[in-house]
């Protein structure tokens, strides 16, 4: 499934024929959306979290889904974006980073940059 979404379905050719040129380009598709996949991941790891990071993570709905009371005005975001920093960061122990594990947890605690709005809320929605 991965590789036919890969070779044809991004691909400009809409032929089923598999060619050379076809999977070369899968394949370079592939390695841009990892090492954006990865540009994402450390922006988190530091506490830099821009309007795309929020929106990836849909930290508004998170948001509304666990908030026990709706009728104040306190979201919950900062603390949410806190806990996805710091269970996220934890994926670097599996490439034996732990000291970068650790870093990213203590500095997920207060996030450096958080985009916000003008009203002060994260995501930039209503």
């Amino acid at each position: 499934a991965l590789f036919n979404f890969f070779v044809f379905e991004l691909n400009s050719d809409k032929s089923n024929k598999l060619s050379f040129t076809k999977v070369m380009r899968g394949f370079f598709f592939y390695v841009l959306i990892s090492f954006w996949k990865f540009s994402l991941f450390v922006k988190l790891t530091f506490g830099w979290w821009d309007e795309e990071l929020i929106k990836l993570y849909d930290v508004k709905r998170r948001c509304q889904l666990i908030d026990l009371d709706p009728t104040d005005d306190d979201t919950q975001e900062e603390k949410m974006l806190a806990v996805l920093g710091e269970t996220r960061s934890i994926c670097w122990q599996l490439l034996g980073l732990t000291l970068v594990a650790k870093f990213g947890e203590a500095i997920s605690e207060a996030p450096v940059f958080v985009w916000a709005d003008k009203r002060g809320k994260a995501n930039g929605q209503p």
